[in-house]
Order: C-alpha cells, then sequence, then structure tokens
C-alpha cells in the first residue's frame, strides 16, 4: 500500500479517535461472567484484550502519538482475494485506551496482476480501562468476531515472532 494511501487511512482513524466515545458498560476480564459478558462473548472480549497486549507490545513509531500497527493476514483463506489488511490504533485518552481495529477485505483478482480493490471493511472500537475491556462500536456480528479474531491474533504474533527471529539474525550484508 503506497505510503499517502496508508497515511490518510491512519488519519481517518486517527480523526475517531478524537472524538467522544459512549457505549456498552465495561466488562471486567477477570470477575465472573455477567450477562452482558456473555451477550458480546467472553472469548471475544479476551481475544481483543490479547490483540490489545500484542499490539502494545509493539509500541509507537518515532515520532507519533499513538500507536498504529499495519497487518497483512489472510482471515478468509481465499487465495483469490489475497490477504486481508488488518490496522490496529491505540491511543491514551483521559478514561483509559481506546484500540481500533480495522478489518479491509478486497474483491476477487481476476489475474495475478490485477489492483486490489477493497470490497468491505469491518471496524471494532474498544475502550480499555485497567483490566475492563468494552466494545463501544462494532461492525462485525457476533459470528464474524469469533471466526475473524483469533486468526488475525494468531497473525500478530507471528509477525511478531518472526520480527525477533530478524532482529536476532546477524545482518549477512555487512
Amino acid at each position: 500500500m503506497p505510503n499517502s494511501i496508508r497515511s490518510i487511512s491512519a488519519a481517518l482513524l486517527v480523526i475517531q479517535l478524537w472524538f467522544p466515545i459512549t457505549g456498552i458498560a465495561s466488562v471486567p476480564l477477570h470477575t465472573a461472567p455477567t450477562q452482558d459478558q456473555t451477550a458480546q462473548g467472553e472469548e471475544t472480549l479476551a481475544v481483543l484484550f490479547s490483540i490489545f497486549r500484542e499490539v502494545k507490545e509493539f509500541g509507537m513509531y518515532e515520532g507519533d502519538i499513538f500507536i498504529n500497527r499495519e497487518f497483512h493476514i489472510d482471515v478468509d483463506g481465499r487465495r483469490q482475494n489475497s490477504e486481508e489488511f488488518v490496522v490496529v490504533l491505540i491511543h491514551d485518552t483521559d478514561e483509559g485506551e481506546t484500540m481500533i481495529l480495522e478489518l479491509t477485505y478486497f474483491a476477487d483478482k481476476k489475474t495475478i496482476y490485477s489492483p486490489k480493490y477493497v470490497h468491505e471493511i469491518k471496524r471494532i472500537v474498544c475502550s480499555l480501562k485497567q483490566d475492563s475491556i468494552r466494545i463501544v462500536e462494532s461492525s462485525f456480528s457476533q459470528k464474524e468476531k469469533e471466526e475473524a479474531l483469533p486468526i488475525i491474533l494468531e497473525g500478530i504474533v507471528s509477525k511478531k515472532k518472526l520480527l525477533e527471529i530478524l532482529k536476532k539474525k546477524p545482518n549477512s550484508l555487512s
């Protein structure tokens, strides 16, 4: 993805961070399940919290005021539309932290050289405070969350492991 498009995409997501967010009551991760927690899916919240922790460990790029990480992950298992594009933004707020996860699905490609066209964009906005996480806004259905989020987490962990291996490997070009 060209840098200008990447910058515009990140800027649009950051704009959302500055607007007040209202929504569902907090759902603690380490307490007995409540009706709200069951409705949102306890496992979904745990996976979202794990995604938050993994991405937070990457840290900010130099000069940024928020964490912005991008991943190319095959979420739907279809080779015809290539990998999906995942953006995770984390920003400090007065009440804790806000995480925006955006998943971009691409339309099927006619040939290997065809450009990628966006088919659909899904977004989850979460508010995190101490050991609780709540979903403030989501364009995912519960089934989509249960299917896609664990795959996204697995892709993030894989990229993190790969980067750790590359950091340990001596530079053979020197």
